[in-house]
C-alpha cells in the first residue's frame, strides 16, 4: 500500500510549478519555503501549525524568532530563515534596481533606503555611506526601537562615516506605524 505522503514535496514542487506560487494558498506556500530549511518531516502540518498560531504568512515573516520556535517542528534554524526573508527581498531590490551601488538623486536615496525596512515592525535607523561619486561604501544599523521609538547617539554617525572616509551619507529611519511626518525626538 502507497504511503500518502510519499513524493509529497515532488507533487508540491509540480504543483507549484504548474500554477505559479502566487496561486497557492498561505499554508502550501509557507510548506514549500519550509522544505528549504526542513529536509524531513511534514512541512504541511508546521506551515498549517504556524497559520494557526499568527494567522498569516506575513505574520510569520515578521515573527520575533522566539515565538517561532515555540511551534512543534519549528527549530532556531527555521525560525532565523524565516525571519530572513525580508531582508533577502532587500538585497534582491537593491541588486535588482541598484546593481552598481550607486545613487545620484534623493529619489534614488530614498528608494535605495526603503529597501531596508521591509517586514519591520519596530523603529530602525540605517546609515548608508557614500564616495564622491555616490558609490555607496557601507550599510549599517545603528540602532533598533520599539514600535514607536528609537534612540540614535550622533558620534556613532560621524565614527561610522568618518571610518569610511564617507564624502556623503544617508540617513534612513522608518515609522512602523504608517505616519510619515517626523516626530518632535525625529527633528531633534
Amino acid at each position: 500500500m502507497e504511503n500518502l505522503h510519499d513524493k509529497h514535496r515532488e507533487r508540491m514542487d509540480k504543483k507549484a510549478k504548474l500554477s505559479g506560487l502566487y496561486n497557492l494558498p498561505e499554508h502550501e506556500v509557507l510548506e514549500i519555503i519550509l522544505f528549504a530549511v526542513i529536509p524531513r518531516g511534514n512541512t504541511n502540518e508546521i506551515a498549517k501549525r504556524l497559520l494557526d498560531e499568527f494567522g498569516t504568512i506575513y505574520k510569520v515573516l515578521t515573527a520575533d524568532e522566539r515565538e517561532l520556535v515555540k511551534i512543534e517542528g519549528v527549530g532556531m534554524r527555521a525560525a532565523k530563515f524565516l525571519t530572513s526573508l525580508y531582508d533577502v527581498l532587500g538585497v534582491v531590490e537593491r541588486s535588482m534596481n541598484f546593481p552598481k551601488e550607486q545613487i545620484k538623486t534623493r529619489e534614488e536615496a530614498i528608494n535605495y533606503a526603503k529597501t531596508f525596512f521591509y517586514g519591520k515592525l519596530t523603529e530602525q535607523f540605517f546609515l548608508i555611506t557614500l564616495n564622491k561619486a555616490g558609490n555607496v561604501i557601507g550599510r549599517y544599523k545603528l540602532g533598533d526601537g520599539s514600535d514607536n521609538e528609537l534612540h540614535i547617539y550622533p558620534k556613532n554617525i560621524v565614527v561610522k562615516a568618518l571610518s569610511d572616509e564617507a564624502s556623503a551619507v544617508i540617513l534612513a529611519h522608518n515609522h512602523p506605524g504608517g505616519n510619515l511626518t517626523a516626530s518632535f525626538a525625529d527633528i531633534q
